[in-house]
């Protein structure tokens, strides 16, 4: 299950006990454009706080930490 990934290896250990619904309106729930920075894509979120904009940095950071780590794939990059 997704969620228990989610709660058990990327989030900090006193958020890992919060309920489905808590989690999916704090981090998964964000409205968001897809947009254009020159040639790259980017991911627009909407997100005013600036305290919650470095904790969703800080959680795909962890992300991608994880699964450069975990990653044994060859196929692509």
């Amino acid at each position: 299950n997704i969620i228990n990934f989610f709660r058990n290896e990327i989030l900090p250990e006193k958020e890992s006990s919060d309920t489905l619904k808590t989690i999916r309106y704090k981090y998964l729930v964000i409205p968001a454009q897809l947009g254009n920075d020159g040639r790259r894509m980017v991911l627009r979120l909407g997100i005013r706080s600036k305290k919650l904009k470095e904790k969703i940095k800080w959680i795909i950071n962890k992300i991608d930490d994880y699964f450069q780590k975990t990653s044994k794939c060859t196929a692509f990059e």
